[in-house]
């Protein structure tokens, strides 16, 4: 495997890409094309997280399928090849979902692991108001990588971690996806 259990990785995708995938994220917000968590009927419900379905089966509703093509029309070749040198394999997106912390909002996502299936997991920081990055914990200690606006964060799927409140005046806006590796 790529890292320790503990070890993450820092990448900066072109900026023209973060400002690209940023208008179809704010897009698909607007158009009211959003992924959310969805009850037993089906209907989408809001939660402390927006925008998200990543824990379901495969949902391939629109939002889900542009951002699968947003990643492998104009990011899987920067991915592959940042990563590809450790792996020297092919790899597939498990899923692939947004998300947007309103500001002042105290949005949130608590502690999680995206354990059992995916070999890593990465956040992509679209928009990120400094010190708001997803924050780890190991050990009982809390783990702050130094991420940045435009940065994409990939690490294991089995270390714990979070989103903090988002009480900034910023929206914080992120997509995130796990990869199988093979």
């Amino acid at each position: 495997m790529l890292f320790k259990p503990f070890d993450y990785y820092i990448m900066r995708p072109p900026e023209k890409v973060r400002l690209m995938c940023l208008d179809l994220v704010k897009n698909l917000s607007i158009s009211g094309n959003k992924l959310g968590e969805i009850s037993s009927t089906g209907k989408v419900l809001e939660s402390q997280i927006s925008k998200t379905n990543w824990n379901n089966e495969p949902i391939e509703d629109n939002s889900t399928i542009q951002l699968k093509y947003f990643f492998f029309e104009y990011l899987v070749e920067f991915y592959a090849k940042n990563l590809k040198r450790e792996h020297k394999k092919d790899f597939d997106i498990k899923k692939i979902w947004y998300q947007i912390y309103k500001a002042k909002s105290g949005d949130y996502h608590d502690w999680h692991d995206h354990m059992p299936t995916p070999n890593l997991s990465q956040v992509w920081y679209l928009k990120l108001p400094k010190g708001y990055g997803t924050e780890f914990k190991v050990n009982n200690k809390i783990i702050k990588p130094k991420v940045r606006e435009g940065d994409l964060l990939v690490f294991t799927p089995d270390v714990i971690h979070r989103s903090p409140c988002n009480n900034s005046n910023e929206d914080k806006i992120i997509v995130s996806f796990n990869t199988h590796w093979h």
